[in-house]
């Protein structure tokens, strides 16, 4: 499966740290209690350190293709991670690319990254939540 680059995929690894403070994604559904209590109290997500990544990486949103809908990170592919069709989906990536996984409160990126880097991925960097 081959993934078209494209110069918007440059421009989305500028934007990763302004994801974090700005807020570009919708809210979506948490898998932690800490990340309820924060959604519900109004508290702001803590900003992400900035990271390096290469400009040719790919950047998979792991979370529903209905929280994706509400909102995700330019450039990035769905790939839910909760799904049925996870293990496929990966399997058929290119095992040597550079990838960053992303969600919501950073429990399913956590979860596709380890699954990744177990199939072989040799490079998967594993941003939490957004």
């Amino acid at each position: 499966m081959a993934l078209p680059t494209s110069p918007s995929r440059r421009h989305v690894l500028t934007i990763l740290p302004l994801a974090a403070t700005g807020g570009l994604l919708a809210a979506c559904s948490s898998d932690d209690a800490s990340s309820q209590a924060s959604a519900t109290s109004g508290q702001p997500h803590a900003p992400k350190p900035s990271v390096s990544f290469p400009a040719d990486g790919t950047i998979i949103d792991v979370r529903t293709p209905e929280e994706y809908a509400q909102g995700h990170l330019e450039g990035a592919i769905n790939i839910d991670v909760s799904s049925a069709g996870f293990d496929t989906a990966i399997d058929a990536l290119d095992h040597g690319a550079s990838y960053a996984v992303y969600c919501q409160s950073g429990n399913r990126s956590a979860k596709a990254a380890q699954a990744m880097t177990a199939k072989g991925f040799t490079s998967v960097l594993d941003l939490g939540g957004y």
